[in-house]
């Protein structure tokens, strides 16, 4: 599946997830506030967390 797929998509569910296809580039879905789905070039999939540090900076965890 096409990153671009999830594009109409409301509510996504771990099978869209899992058949996501990897790209060229890393590329990230968000899928709530801070939570994000990473997909590496060689199909990778992992899960991070973008958060603010003690003095003010985004950082992934």
């Amino acid at each position: 599946m096409k990153r671009a797929a999830l594009d109409n998509i409301k509510q996504i569910k771990d099978t869209h997830l899992l058949n996501l296809e990897p790209e060229d580039k890393e590329y990230r879905i968000s899928c709530d506030a801070g939570l994000y789905f990473r997909v590496s070039p060689k199909g990778k999939k992992t899960w991070q967390v973008r958060f603010k540090d003690e003095v003010g900076k985004w950082k992934w965890h």
